[in-house]
Parts: structure tokens; sequence; C-alpha cells
């Protein structure tokens, strides 16, 4: 192997018309503050016809233009490649040319190769800061290399999944928008970001594909937004809606702890009655029949549960109602779980309204029960989303931040 190859080989270079000196050796200096490492070469280049007027056998040569090259970094050393360009005078228009190498884009001094290592450490939940260091680049540098990144995703399903999940997040950008986001509830292994959630725009999205497309989803999974419940028999006609599991048990919780806390407040009198309400608040979201024996001070948790439970009428019928909510939940029993909310008599407080939205959509409520699916996943997408805003204190851009989800998550 020739010195000209091994040592384009250790630089990572591949372009054949860059030849270094027989006694080539490398210089450390300064490059804008940071150590570097220079390496001396020439760029052989022929030109045989001007790019300008179009005439051949009119170049001749015209000494050189001396630029350098940002190379991938080397341990603790940026790498700099001083590459003496070949000019040529062309003698019929009078134009200066320079030879052009492939190892770096027209009028750019950085190589490839490092472009290449900034958008593969967008996999990687990195700060843009950190990749820059790594890179030896600026962090301008690394924002500008968002564009070549989405050449390499997409944000859109060919055809789309028999099985959708539905869900949405608030982006970074300083408007705290919310964005859409939707997953293959099957295969988990994509998703597709949409710019907003309103009605409008997402019959407009959904739109673009073909009534028969659409008419191919048979499931979608959503939370218990109206909206999304609404516009899901418009837009897929023989799709099966199912709420969530989570978001039951969660909006039923809620109730009953709305209900223990005002109890609580009405026994400030009483520190002991107080305390046993605030203190083993965990206990009232556990399912009844799984208490544990141990004891806790001079109760055991069996007691507690009953003892407080009884303080209030009202407490106890909203407790009685949670619990066989998130019994027929745990043992997917539709008619338990139909017949609890159907059932289900006033009681003046928050569980009211839970039971109400339920008893809506009570078809899509029992069919949590009846299929597989859930959002589980899709929240677990969201929260990496989060970690991905946190790590960079917010995007500015939501392009770049919708291309760096899909770089970590799924590329």
């Amino acid at each position: 192997m020739s010195q000209d190859k091994l040592i384009l080989n250790l630089v990572g270079l591949k372009d054949p018309h860059i030849h270094f000196e027989a006694d080539a050796k490398t210089q450390t200096g300064l490059y804008y503050g940071h150590p570097a490492l220079f390496i001396n070469a020439k760029l052989l280049k022929k030109i045989s016809r001007c790019p300008n007027c179009g005439f051949a056998d009119c170049l001749v040569k015209d000494g050189h233009k001396t630029v350098k090259l940002k190379l991938s970094p080397q341990r603790f050393h940026l790498l700099i490649l001083r590459l003496a360009k070949q000019r040529f005078l062309c003698k019929h228009c009078g134009s200066i040319i320079t030879s052009q190498t492939d190892t770096v884009k027209p009028n750019c001094q950085i190589s490839k190769n490092v472009w290449q290592s900034v958008v593969m450490d967008f996999h990687d939940n990195m700060a843009a800061t950190l990749i820059a260091k790594q890179n030896g680049v600026s962090a301008g540098t690394v924002n500008r290399a968002y564009p070549q990144a989405a050449q390499m995703i997409s944000n859109r399903f060919v055809r789309l999944p028999k099985h959708l999940s539905f869900d949405e997040f608030t982006s970074s950008h300083q408007n705290r928008r919310m964005r859409f986001i939707f997953q293959d509830a099957d295969h988990h292994n994509r998703v597709v970001i949409l710019y907003g959630r309103r009605k409008a725009f997402l019959r407009s999205y959904f739109m673009q594909y073909s009534q028969k497309e659409r008419a191919r989803v048979k499931t979608i999974s959503v939370d218990l937004n109206a909206g999304y419940v609404h516009l899901i028999p418009e837009l897929f006609p023989k799709a099966k809606i199912i709420i969530d599991r989570f978001h039951i048990i969660q909006m039923t919780q809620r109730s009953l702890n709305e209900v223990r806390l005002s109890v609580a407040k009405k026994q400030l009198h009483f520190p002991r009655k107080y305390r046993m309400i605030k203190k083993y608040w965990c206990l009232f979201d556990k399912p009844f029949d799984k208490r544990e024996a141990k004891r806790l001070y001079y109760r055991v948790p069996l007691r507690i549960v009953t003892d407080t439970v009884a303080l209030s009428p009202k407490f106890t019928s909203v407790y009685l109602v949670y619990q066989d909510i998130l019994t027929a939940v745990q043992r997917h029993d539709q008619d338990l779980l139909a017949k609890t909310i159907c059932d289900y008599r006033k009681l003046n407080c928050s569980m009211d309204t839970a039971i109400r939205s339920l008893k809506q959509n009570l078809k899509a409520v029992t069919n949590s029960l009846k299929y597989a699916y859930s959002n589980g996943p899709l929240e677990g997408v969201n929260r990496n989303i989060k970690a991905i805003g946190r790590t960079a204190y917010g995007y500015r851009n939501f392009d770049h931040y919708r291309t760096r989800i899909q770089m970590e998550l799924f590329a």
C-alpha cells in the first residue's frame, strides 16, 4: 500500500487525487483556540474543460489555493488538513478555476465524515453542545445537520396499520403547543408526529389516504379525549374505539382521592383520624382483596381502610364504585364494568363527572376489556420524548425536535 493510501485510510478520506509529501509530518498548534494536528497535502486533480465558457485545452496552471479542512477529531485534538488546491487560468474567458474534492461539500470546510458523525450522534440522547464538542464543531453546525438527518427518516405511513394508538404531547416550543402522535399498535416500531391536534388539521391529514385505506383500520386506542372519539367514526368507519384502561382507572382514582381529601378536612380536630387518612393514602388505591397483613404501627391495613371509609357514607359509596371498576379491569369482566357504570347513582361529588364520561363512551370503555390493545407503548414513547426535550433544554425549532425524536427512538 502506498503512503498516500495509508494516510488517506488513517484520516478517513477516499479521494485518490489527494497526495502527501514523502516526509509528511503532523504539526501541532491551535485552531480557533483549540489544540489541533495539522497535515499538509496537495490536490492534484486535472480539469480538462473550462466550466464557464466550455472550451477545452485552454486552461493553464495558476498556482495553488490553500484551504483548511476539518476532519474527524483524533483523541483530544482536532485534525486539520491543509490542502493546497491547484488553480487554473482560462486563456479564453480569463476566469480562474480551482480544483474541487469530494471530501467536502462545495464552499464548506467541514468534511463529509464529520457531518455523518454528527448525524449518527443524533441516535443518542445528548445535547447539541456535547455533540459539537465530540466532533470538533460548533453548536450551530450541529443544528445545520438536522436537514440531512431528516432525509434519513419518514414521518408518514405508506399504508395505515390495522390497529392504531392516538395520543398527544406538549412540544418544547415557546407557546407550549400540543402535538399529535399516533403509532402502529401491533409492532410499536414507528410513530408519526403531526404539528397540531385540532379536528380540522387531523381531518385534512387523514383524508390524504383513500377511503379504502382508512376502512382497513380495525381498532384505535385513545384516551378520554372527546375530540378523538367524535372524529374517529367520521374518518375510520369500521374502526372500534378502545378507551385506554389506564385512563379509566386514573380518572376514577382522582375522583376517589378528591373525596378522601374532603373527608380529611372535616377531621382536622381529630388528629389521629386525620393522620390515618392522609398518611396511608396509598392503601385506598390498591385492590381491597389484596391488603397486606403486616402491621403499620398499631393498625393493620385492612382495619385502616374500613375505619376510614366508615367516616363518611359518601366516601363509602365512592370507594366501593372504585373497587368494582378496578376489579372489573383486572379481571377483564365487561359485564361487571358495564353494570357498575350503569347502576351508579349521583353522590354530588367528582365521581359523578367521571362516571358520566364513562357512561357516554360505554361501548368504547367495554372494548378496552374485550381487546388487548392499549396506549401503554405510546405513553412510553411520550416519556422518552420528554427526556429528549429536557436534555436539550427545549427546542426552538419543532422540525429539529421531531427529527431528533425519530432518530433516537426509531431510526
